[in-house]
């Protein structure tokens, strides 16, 4: 059942009030009443819509996580450049809510928590990947190489993402067409 109009524009007015507070403060250090006030709503309000904060940042990080999207099926040098250039402006053109999401007080922050999923999403499309090597070596292979991706593209994000979109996928495009070279897929 759809959400109607208002309550999505006061979950919108809630989560901006979360994200502002977020980058001011650690999230154990935020009350229900912080980002009532900040979203120029009453507490009931906020409780007829969430339990906790708990869950409000949940559904924020799953709006954020449902967005990262990998298309692993192709191994065509353009179409990994492609759908990288695509994260990369998914995480521009959401980077208050990545900064307050991956902010410190927050027990995994938000690349960890797609970099698990990424992992996750590689692990079960082991069946799918001919010429794949045993599974417990592709298993370590992914953690390692999506690890290693994960780590470039948080220290691009967190260091003011200086690099262009277009440069940056340039480079993790040759890296990881090496990389399923190495693996044999």
């Amino acid at each position: 059942m759809a959400e109607d109009a208002r309550v999505r524009k006061t979950k919108q007015k809630l989560s901006a009030a979360l994200v502002e507070l977020l980058q001011e403060k650690a999230f154990s250090d935020i009350t229900p009443a912080q980002i009532c006030e900040r979203a120029g709503v009453n507490r009931s309000t906020f409780y007829r819509n969430y339990r906790n904060l708990s869950q409000l940042k949940t559904e924020m990080e799953n709006k954020i996580l449902s967005g990262i999207r990998w298309k692993g099926e192709s191994s065509e040098s353009s179409d990994i450049r492609e759908n990288i250039e695509s994260q990369l402006a998914f995480l521009r053109e959401n980077q208050d809510l990545f900064l307050a999401l991956s902010a410190s007080g927050s027990r995994e922050g938000i690349f960890e928590k797609a970099r698990n999923r990424a992992i996750q999403v590689a692990r079960d499309a082991y069946d799918r990947i001919p010429n794949a090597p045993s599974r417990e070596e592709y298993n370590n292979l992914c953690v390692f190489y999506i690890s290693a991706v994960f780590g470039v593209v948080t220290d691009w994000f967190m260091g003011g993402m200086v690099q262009s979109n277009e440069s940056l996928a340039a480079f993790l495009t040759t890296w990881m067409v090496e990389a399923a070279d190495h693996i044999g897929i």
